[in-house]
């Protein structure tokens, strides 16, 4: 009897022990496995944001290739010379008065500026380029401004918007008024 007492006693450390060790090893499995799952978890983020950032790219490189053309502008070359930079791009600034009324815009003001010798263009090669100023100033509402600065984006020849002044009109807040300064340029 002594020696099954023994067997009990030797079973019930055993015993024990192994639940010690269940007891002390079950929460570190736990917290292995919730690692795993968290792992997988953050797998498939990272899956789903190389997927975004794939499209994305892909809409960048597509806008890249559509505007790559617009920074390789051509200047403006005038059939015949003119002796004033006006009278030389009245053709562009013809088009661009156009394109405001095409976009419903109502044309107030047009004031030239002659003397672009300070403009970077004209003061690093003088000799190939004239340039003329011109401000408009526009009425209309804030869709049409914003399909006319569209259009004059997407204009062919390189021109230079250099101030936009937007003021809403005193007796309809809907209605702005547009002060918009460009440099136009044209090879010699």
């Amino acid at each position: 009897m002594k020696v099954l007492k023994t067997y009990y006693l030797y079973f019930l450390v055993i015993i024990l022990v192994i639940a010690f060790c269940v007891y002390k090893i079950l929460p570190k499995v736990q917290l292995v496995r919730d690692n795993i799952t968290r792992m997988k978890e953050m797998e498939q983020k990272v899956n789903d944001l190389n997927v975004k950032f794939l499209e994305v790219q892909k809409r960048q490189n597509i806008e890249n290739l559509k505007y790559s053309k617009l920074e390789q502008r051509e200047v403006y070359k005038p059939k015949y010379a003119y002796s004033s930079s006006v009278i030389a791009l009245n053709a562009i600034l013809e088009e661009i008065t156009d394109i405001a009324l095409k976009n419903q815009l109502k044309l107030r003001k047009v004031d030239y500026i002659e003397d672009l010798a300070s403009d970077v263009l004209v003061a690093n090669d003088p000799n190939s380029y004239i340039a003329c100023g011109v401000k408009l100033s526009l009425i209309g509402p804030y869709g049409d401004f914003q399909r006319f600065l569209n259009a004059l984006f997407m204009y062919p020849y390189l021109i230079n918007i250099k101030t936009v002044d937007i003021m809403p009109y005193q007796k309809d807040k809907r209605i702005l008024i547009i002060d918009i300064t460009l440099h136009m340029y044209a090879k010699k």
